[in-house]
């Protein structure tokens, strides 16, 4: 029943100082996200972008495909910033967190020149309706849409 899977994501959105996210996600790990698999989204960068310090336990995450439409949502059980020393430490984190991001631990081009790394865990995927839309058009992976830190607008339309 998605309406009581939803119940977390009620809750979270109605907790006073949450934020809502939009992360935009491709394939193949939009359908990981969807089924699953992948309960740790990560995101590298090279400089302190969004998701870096600006995701908590509790927040909500809806998932938008890249190019696509909204999908789901889920809350975050955790969030980890980790400040990456040189390509070397890198590697070292691809290979410890590879399993759970769901990508190839061996892939050091992923991680050449990235300074950080946030981990996001997140609870169980809820679908949302096919038809959900959202009027994005900028080229962010990440945007927070509400709270806090983010601009107070919930872009997201049945």
């Amino acid at each position: 029943d998605n309406r009581a899977a939803s119940t977390p994501i009620i809750e979270a959105l109605s907790r006073p100082g949450g934020r809502v996210h939009l992360a935009c996600m491709k394939e193949p790990w939009a359908s990981y996200i969807a089924d699953g698999s992948k309960v740790v989204e990560s995101r590298w960068g090279k400089v302190r972008c969004a998701p870096h310090g600006c995701v908590s336990e509790g927040d909500v995450v809806i998932w938008k495909r890249s190019g696509g439409a909204v999908y789901g949502a889920s809350v975050v059980v955790s969030a980890t910033t980790i400040p990456v020393r040189d390509d070397a430490h890198g590697g070292d984190l691809l290979r410890a967190h590879g399993a759970e991001i769901r990508v190839d631990p061996n892939d050091g081009a992923r991680v050449a020149g990235k300074r950080w790394l946030t981990l996001i865990r997140v609870g169980a995927f809820v679908a949302l309706p096919s038809k959900a839309a959202c009027g994005k058009n900028d080229q962010a992976g990440w945007n927070v849409l509400q709270g806090e830190r983010g601009p107070g607008l919930f872009g997201v339309t049945p």
